[in-house]
């Protein structure tokens, strides 16, 4: 009889792991879902981002937001892409970016977000600027999101909020 108590006592623990497990997935899943990224993406192995941007600019100032990704393994990494996300854009306009994208694919005013890609590999242990020159064109408090994706569209989704005077 103990050792049947045992089992249950077992079963029921893995059952409760396996449970809590799903829910951690279900959580992460939903969170992905709201950044925009859908379900399915997984952040990147290999890469580390950070972002640099003024916290406050005023109406007409130009000012750069730049997208520093870091390669934290042993091999090269490539950034494939990087999407800028409404309603940032629609306080703020991107006007040049360096280095030069290989095309950018505008999805603004069907969809509210800017595709930027690039074939940028990044050699273990070394850093990629990406600076997008941009323009505050209208008061407010403008959040949206940075999506930077590998090429395998793993990503890692970062959050802006500028304050245009």
């Amino acid at each position: 009889m103990g050792k049947n108590i045992a089992i249950i006592v077992l079963s029921l623990a893995l059952t409760l792991s396996l449970a809590g497990n799903a829910l951690l997935l279900a959580a992460l899943a939903l969170s992905n879902f709201t950044a925009g990224l859908g379900p399915g993406f997984v952040p990147p192995a290999g890469f580390s981002v950070a972002e640099t941007y003024p916290a406050q600019v005023a109406v007409g100032d130009a000012f750069d937001l730049t997208v520093t990704v870091t390669n934290t393994i042993n091999s090269p990494v490539q950034v494939y892409e990087i999407d800028i996300n409404s309603p940032l854009l629609d306080g703020v306009r991107v006007d040049s970016v360096s280095p030069t994208p290989t095309q950018v694919s505008d999805y603004y005013s069907q969809s509210g977000y800017i595709e930027y890609y690039f074939s940028h590999n990044i050699p273990p242990g070394q850093s990629q600027a990406f600076t997008f020159r941009c323009t505050a064109t209208q008061a407010g408090t403008w959040v949206g999101t940075l999506d930077i994706y590998d090429p395998s569209l793993s990503s890692d989704t970062r959050f802006v909020s500028i304050d245009v005077q």
